[in-house]
């Protein structure tokens, strides 16, 4: 009963009415009752373990479907937005994509990764031919799965290549790579930044594997090689706690990461830490004329900022209406090759154009960690990428 009431209440949030009770019986929670008007389902975690960003990923599709709906929806109909929890669960992510791929009136699908979820969120809206947008599901390879699977965030190498870019634009030289075994994207992450600094004439001092901690030998390693910066391949969790240690080992080298803006990274380095980059993929103080509006209106309607989260899920229910408006229709193979052709869309988050992997070339947003919050740098194009 308590996930019957708390799918109500998603919809109440976002504007949409509930089934009448007569569409609505107790059912299981990956189970939703069927829709005559144009509807997108959302998955993502919006109690429990990684709130934070069901509840960013909610916001930011809630502010675009207010303008959408604000200025007549698309194809005659109102756009309604279903949201269902995954709970941070794998097998619940499956399960609940599971029960709505079947519903005609849901037309696509945008869902949360945690790559490891939205992979199988993706393969069975792949095997339904169900088009599935991915706000942030950064692991390389994940739009291989078919050719129903987008995505609005861009791979963990090309965020690589870019920090290498930036790197270089700042003269650096020499770097140190620090690569966390385990991590499933953090090998790839480690090989495109390389492959990417040495084109651009840098030098790899030491590239060293660690497991979860880093033990005395690796520290001395890394400190003796003398880099000009530390590239740490790994989760914003474990990055904070890398560059905690490096500093106590007394590497004052600026250290470079991926993704790490993230509420677990904050907490654990600290305001006293103020030489840390990341890539993301939005910042609030971008100063495009449709990121300022996005921000202001967002501001005005949640009072915070946004976050990049919040501005991929706008980003990704934009890019579906838009789809459906352009081809004039909702039917999946229309809407899906219409996506995969995509040029030139003016995102929030940037220019959005779909390469042949259905993953956008877009611009990367560098942020800078000092007094205890991340900071707007520099934005890396897709053209200077080696």
């Amino acid at each position: 009963m308590r996930q019957v009431l708390f799918f109500i209440f998603t919809l109440l949030l976002l504007g949409c009415k509930p089934p009448s009770h007569q569409q609505f019986s107790s059912t299981p929670h990956n189970e939703i009752p069927f829709y005559e008007s144009l509807t997108i389902a959302v998955i993502a975690p919006f109690l429990g373990e990684g709130a934070w960003a069901g509840d960013s990923l909610r916001n930011g599709v809630r502010l675009a479907c207010d303008e959408i709906n604000s200025r007549g929806g698309v194809l005659g109909s109102k756009v309604n937005i279903v949201l269902l929890d995954n709970y941070s669960s794998v097998d619940t992510a499956k399960s609940v994509a599971q029960g709505i791929v079947g519903d005609t009136s849901i037309v696509a699908i945008i869902a949360e990764g945690v790559s490891e979820r939205a992979q199988v969120v993706a393969q069975v809206a792949q095997d339904a031919s169900k088009p599935i947008v991915l706000p942030n599901a950064t692991a390389e390879g994940i739009t291989d799965i078919g050719n129903f699977v987008f995505r609005v965030c861009y791979s963990d190498p090309v965020q690589a290549s870019a920090m290498a870019v930036y790197a270089r634009s700042q003269e650096i030289k020499t770097a140190a790579i620090l690569c966390e075994l385990g991590d499933p994207s953090a090998k790839a992450l480690a090989k495109s930044f390389r492959a990417a600094f040495e084109a651009l004439e840098g030098k790899v001092e030491v590239d060293e594997k660690f497991d979860g901690h880093l033990n005395a030998e690796t520290l001395v390693s890394v400190k003796n090689s003398e880099p000009e910066m530390i590239f740490v391949a790994s989760s914003g969790q474990t990055g904070a706690q890398v560059c905690k240690a490096l500093r106590a080992a007394g590497c004052e080298v600026p250290i470079f990461g991926i993704d790490w803006n993230t509420p677990d990274f904050r907490d654990i380095v600290g305001e006293d830490e103020k030489n840390c980059y990341t890539t993301d993929h939005f910042s609030a103080e971008n100063t495009t004329a449709v990121s300022k509006e996005f921000v202001q209106n967002f501001t005005k309607q949640y009072g915070r900022s946004p976050d990049a989260l919040a501005a991929l899920g706008y980003d990704a229910l934009k890019l579906i209406i838009y789809t459906i408006s352009a081809v004039d229709s909702e039917q999946s193979h229309a809407v899906a090759s219409a996506l995969a052709r995509m040029r030139n869309f003016e995102g929030v988050t940037g220019i959005i154009t779909m390469d042949d992997t259905r993953s956008p070339e877009k611009p990367i947003v560098i942020l800078r960690w000092a007094e205890g919050v991340f900071s707007y740098v520099e934005t890396i194009s897709s053209a200077q990428l080696p």
